[in-house]
């Protein structure tokens, strides 16, 4: 009896072995199907080159690999549950294959809206950010309901037919050796984390597993390591601070700590081209932001056809930058590079999940200098959290569109028609209604943020820019076939920047008729590059830079690589230098003065973020790192691949170093360093609770187990941090420092969190380590946290609380408070 249950036991194992065989090699059935059919939507949606179904097809090396791992690392487990419930398991792994297939049609959809798989970037905005996204940038067709529909119909005819398919034993047995043998020798996750097996990252998006590139890059997420405040003697920290500040030789450095300030000595490299303003005030400035304005529109090296005929008019007589870098593929980079010259942090140097940490900017010199700033955008202002940036830095308007359409069915109409906001001329009128409705100030700096150039690519009257792009199109009999082809398939993208084109020109008309024409400096470029059309990696970054002004008696065109990064430091060297105008001793400034050569030259270092935060391009000289693979730079920002070890090692090493400083002083607020001499203490607390504590603390104040500690439990809500603070000043900025050692009672309750709150100022901060993981450990941890507050005038009297909301009824204690409040 015993000899025929061992034989039915493997009897049962090698009919699991078969079966198990069967249902991988449906699902690599299945992922050849979602391949082709991926190719086929990027085909029609996109415009995906014919000769790249073969770099698609190539990319079946991901599924194989998967599925080898898939059924190496579940193998065991299905064969057991396989020999007491043959035809539920089979059933569940049909039905992920399913979801599988489902999930993978959603993922192309993704692919085709954001030109490159979907990662952890959704994981960056809040719910009510998404749904702006997908409402506005997500272009929904009949073309991807019948990829899904094709895709789904087919794999259940396959699964059907497979049904009756067999499977031996000894070639299944061949097909589990074999992927166990790739399960157990290559990781998988690392192969798709490093991006390998192909030179471009294009190629590279196309052909790796959709699937498991989100999964792996999402999952990764959360626990990507950052740097914190109590490594700050690290060995790692110092190094990295050393090497950042080596690369700038020209800057005096004073502190590794604060790794970024420097020295306030950039050079005036304008004064030449400019005359002195009639009344010896500083010049108004009006920036023109627009978006997706790159230098190649239609996607070629060299474009023949210029769709914005005007704005290049002000390039020729004016001083205009053909190769200047903005700092991130997408929009959220522009404001505080461009004003600011920040570095990025580990999230983007603004945003809603931490603090702004405290810094300096072009706005908050120019208030400082007498300035008045307005801001002009046709969207939601607080969408990654530019609002949030301009309010910090005392800009005295901010349109918002609600406060200037009295008609609701206007809203109805851009919902309905899945827009992100006004059209570019209702924002410049609206501008102009402003401007006419105000007193007139001298000096003044207005800037535009433009919107109708980004997707869904549409306006009120299209159809006739699209009219007028064909018919600039057939005055080019003899252009070159792909930048006629980019044109025709994507005559509304052009149209759009035809139009706004049109409504910057009416625009500059407007500011001719004031009486202050004669002394403003306008400054138009783009925030970064228009994705669709852009197929060099380091194009994507390249934006014009034009500076048109009466002011200006010698125009000039520079080939030099300059920066949005150099504007704000050019500027304030060239202020100070002709006029009235005061800056502070220390700056943090990533950038430098404009380069103004004529010939072409590189002097540029600094690294761009990617739209999912990720830092992992930087460009030193004529050298450009994309994802540790290295290229040469030619005089039109061309690629090419290179491989000189020394030097891709050499820019490996700065990059690191770039993050490393990046991430600690934007996450630990040390961009500036604290001016104790000019600050008033509000609050000054030093307690360990062992032998004095303060009444304030009284009702939590309970014996731990060790010590007389702090006790949160259940019952607490809202537990001490300090004493109510009621501010009697309009201080300009309030600095707050916090450490606590703590030991949570359960691993699995989520922790208090801590609240800052003042009137028009409300923060959440969980208690992470320094690494971003959950101080719930159950042993004794530190927590720390530096911020600075924003504040507004007339706020005298508003009172500052900090304490720990308890709102999961956790159990905790907390010892060794430490909390120091500055005003300045």
């Amino acid at each position: 009896m015993r000899k025929i249950n061992q034989l039915l036991i493997i009897d049962k194992c090698k009919e699991a072995i078969c079966q198990w065989t069967k249902l991988n090699v449906l699902l690599l059935i299945c992922m050849l199907i979602i391949r082709i059919f991926f190719f086929v939507e990027i085909y029609f949606r996109i415009n995906q080159e014919i000769s790249q179904f073969l770099t698609v097809l190539s990319g079946s090396i991901f599924d194989l690999l998967l599925v080898f791992h898939i059924t190496g690392l579940l193998l065991f487990p299905f064969i057991f549950f396989y020999c007491f419930f043959r035809k539920l398991v089979s059933g569940i792994y049909i039905g992920l294959i399913f979801i599988y297939v489902v999930l993978s049609a959603l993922l192309t959809e993704c692919f085709c809206n954001l030109m490159r798989p979907l990662d952890q970037v959704f994981l960056l905005y809040t719910f009510d950010e998404l749904k702006d996204i997908i409402n506005s940038s997500v272009s929904f067709s009949i073309t991807p309901v019948l990829y899904f529909i094709a895709t789904l119909a087919i794999t259940i005819f396959i699964a059907v037919i497979w049904e009756k398919v067999k499977f031996n034993f000894s070639i299944s047995t061949i097909y589990i050796i074999i992927s166990l043998i790739f399960c157990f020798t290559i990781n998988y996750k690392q192969l798709i984390r490093e991006e390998k097996l192909y030179k471009e990252f294009s190629d590279f998006s196309i052909a790796v597993n959709q699937f498991s590139y989100s999964l792996i890059k999402i999952t990764d997420h959360p626990n990507s390591s950052e740097l914190g405040k109590d490594e700050f003697c690290d060995k790692t920290l110092l190094s990295a601070a050393k090497n950042y500040q080596s690369l700038f030789p020209e800057f005096s450095y004073p502190d590794l700590l604060y790794p970024f300030i420097h020295k306030t000595s950039d050079k005036d490299v304008l004064q030449t081209f400019f005359n002195k303003t009639d009344d010896n005030l500083p010049p108004n400035f009006v920036f023109i932001i627009i978006e997706g304005f790159g230098q190649r529109l239609t996607g070629v090296n060299f474009p023949s056809i210029s769709f914005t005929p005007f704005i290049d008019s002000l390039s020729q007589t004016g001083l205009y930058w053909k190769n200047c870098l903005s700092s991130s593929e997408r929009t959220f980079g522009v404001l505080p590079t461009v004003f600011a010259s920040t570095p990025y942090g580990s999230k983007g140097f603004a945003n809603i999940w931490q603090p702004i940490p405290d810094h300096n900017s072009l706005f908050v010199d120019l208030s400082n200098n007498g300035y008045f700033s307005s801001f002009y955008y046709g969207g939601n202002p607080a969408f990654d959290a530019q609002d949030l940036f301009l309010k910090y830095n005392k800009v005295d308007y901010i349109m918002s569109p609600t406060l200037h359409i009295e008609d609701s069915s206007k809203f109805k109409y851009l919902k309905k028609n899945n827009r992100w906001g006004l059209d570019d001329s209702e924002t410049f009128n609206n501008a102009i209604k402003h401007k006419n409705s105000t007193t007139p100030h001298r000096p003044y700096i207005d800037v535009y943020l433009t919107l109708t150039t980004h997707e869904p690519f549409q306006f009120t009257d299209i159809s006739i820019y699209e009219e007028k792009v064909m018919q600039v199109l057939n005055l080019h009999p003899n252009i070159n076939i792909i930048e006629k082809n980019n044109i025709i398939n994507n005559k509304n993208i052009f149209a759009c920047f035809s139009y706004l084109d049109n409504c910057v020109s009416k625009l500059i008309k407007f500011y001719q008729g004031l009486p202050d024409y004669k002394n403003t400096i306008f400054i138009i470029t783009g925030d970064h590059r228009m994705a669709p059309l852009c197929t060099n990696t380091l194009h994507k970054y390249n934006v014009p830079l034009i500076m048109h002004s009466p002011l200006i008696h010698t125009p000039k065109s520079m080939n030099a690589v300059v920066a949005h990064a150099d504007i704000t430091p050019s500027l304030n060297a060239f202020l100070r230098n002709n006029y009235d105008y005061e800056l502070e001793r220390y700056c943090h400034w990533m950038g430098t003065s404009f380069d103004t050569t004529m010939a072409y030259s590189c002097n540029k270092k600094m690294a761009f973020i990617l739209n999912n935060r990720d830092v992992v391009e930087y460009i030193n000289g004529n050298y450009f790192l994309s994802r540790n693979k290295l290229y040469s730079i030619d005089s039109n920002l061309a690629l090419k691949p290179s491989e000189n070890q020394t030097i891709l090692n050499k820019m490996q090493a700065e990059l690191e170093s770039f993050n490393i400083v990046s991430r600690f002083a934007v996450n630990n607020d040390h961009l500036v360093i604290p001016d104790s001499t000019n600050s008033e203490i509000l609050l000054d607390y030093d307690l360990d609770f062992d032998e004095r504590t303060d009444a304030y603390f009284e009702d939590v104040m309970k014996k731990g187990y060790n010590n007389n500690l702090l006790l949160i439990d259940k019952n607490v809500k809202y537990a001490p941090i300090a004493p109510r603070i009621t501010l009697n000043k309009d201080y300009q900025k309030i600095s707050i420092d916090i450490s606590f050692d703590m030991q949570s009672y359960s691993t699995t309750t989520e922790l208090p969190i801590l609240i800052v709150n003042k009137k028009d100022y409300y923060l959440s901060v969980p208690l992470l380590s320094i690494t971003g993981k959950s101080l719930n450990s159950g042993e004794k941890e530190k927590f720390h946290l530096e911020l600075t507050i924003p504040t507004s005038e007339n706020f005298k009297g508003e009172v500052l609380s900090i304490y720990l909301w308890n709102k999961n009824k956790a159990e905790m204690e907390y010892d060794n408070l430490r909390v120091k409040v500055r005003a300045k």
